[in-house]
């Protein structure tokens, strides 16, 4: 087995089948046959009374910056929802990018509830029509995913706008990736560093084998023309 610098994935190697005489059967190869990474670590102790999130960060569509939450240290400015990955149709209504990194005001956690409370305020432009959003986030008792809560919506003029739940249905899992709030259900995870390294890894490959089966026949299309 060999494994990547960072010891996340296993990114190369073989295992060997043999029958019971040492004649052998067959190899699988790491990571096309053999897909193994490192196990994502519990963010706290089954028996912590101090779960929090700071210090995670929790996605939606298995990727950062696709209005991903980072939770970096309490009180204002300790939390954010990033957008650096965005799609280009997400626009503020004035015609404008999103921010790389919008913040979260009136942040507050209470460890009791497992509970976030923040606002995100779009004043003085709006996004999607609404010019605040009022969130409510309950985390598992592991910190793994965001199940409960929800996200209040509130026009310029302050009515309000639409309602999303924070849940766990994962048919919904990828409804927000054409529109942030297009699903009736945001399903968030935590961040597994490796998990992500190790998807990188195999689309990597995938495009390499790709563009060589490209290259293998745009040349056999220059021979039959030859």
């Amino acid at each position: 087995m060999v494994f990547s610098e960072s010891l996340n994935v296993i990114i190369g190697g073989e295992s060997g089948q043999f029958d019971a005489d040492g004649a052998q059967r067959g190899t699988k190869s790491f990571p096309d046959e053999l897909t193994y990474w490192r196990e994502l670590r519990p963010a706290v102790s089954a028996d912590s009374a101090d779960a929090s999130p700071y210090g995670l960060t929790f996605i939606q569509g298995r990727r950062i910056g696709l209005a991903s939450y980072h939770f970096v240290h309490e009180g204002e400015g300790g939390a954010y929802i990033s957008y650096e990955h965005g799609p280009e149709q997400w626009r503020l209504d004035d015609g404008s990018f999103l921010p790389a990194r919008k913040l979260f005001k009136d942040a507050d956690y209470n460890p009791s509830t497992r509970t976030f409370t923040g606002q995100i305020e779009w004043t003085p432009t709006s996004f999607g029509g609404d010019a605040r959003w009022k969130y409510t986030m309950v985390f598992s008792e592991a910190m793994d995913a965001i199940v409960g809560g929800s996200v209040k919506a509130f026009k310029p003029d302050g009515s309000a706008s639409r309602d999303h739940e924070f849940g766990t249905s994962v048919s919904s899992a990828f409804g927000a990736l054409s529109c942030p709030f297009r699903a009736n259900v945001l399903i968030y995870e935590r961040h597994d560093e490796a998990k992500a390294e190790m998807l990188s890894l195999l689309l990597a490959r995938h495009n390499s084998r790709r563009a060589a089966a490209g290259a293998d026949n745009d040349e056999q299309e220059v021979r039959d023309r030859a």
